[in-house]
């Protein structure tokens, strides 16, 4: 694994998901307009967990990239997080009732923040595990 590849890859990742849960939340009380953002926002979320799936974390711990009980915790961490994200689509997909289009906006802030908290996660932990000794 390239450590800058990835490195780059997850910056880039943070900063398009973000833009997207920005743009979600200044249409969040209009449900259709926010259903068709929320879709972008699966597609790049899915490609951010792709990026920091299991063999990464085993590339850490194989690299002595950090110790491993902060390598098993993100790891752990960020499975959590995926599936929060599965069971938020779940209750967003299809056949979205009155009551739950009345709440999204408080679950999409709920569980962005949730995203958010992980990015700053990866940004303090993460990336400089990234940068040791790859000089």
């Amino acid at each position: 694994m390239n450590p800058n590849k990835i490195l780059s890859s997850l910056k880039a990742s943070h900063t398009v998901v973000s833009s997207r849960i920005s743009n979600i939340s200044e249409c969040a009380r209009d449900y259709q307009k926010a259903y068709v953002l929320l879709g972008e926002l699966e597609s790049l979320l899915f490609n951010h967990f792709t990026i920091q799936n299991d063999g990464f974390y085993m590339w850490l711990e194989q690299e002595g990239k950090g110790p491993l009980p902060l390598i098993e915790f993100l790891k752990v961490d960020m499975q959590e997080l995926q599936v929060e994200f599965l069971d938020f689509l779940d209750r967003y997909s299809k056949n979205v009732n009155s009551i739950r289009i009345r709440n999204f906006p408080r679950e999409f802030h709920l569980f962005s923040k949730k995203i958010l908290e992980r990015f700053s996660l990866e940004e303090d932990q993460i990336f400089p595990l990234l940068a040791v000794n790859n000089k």
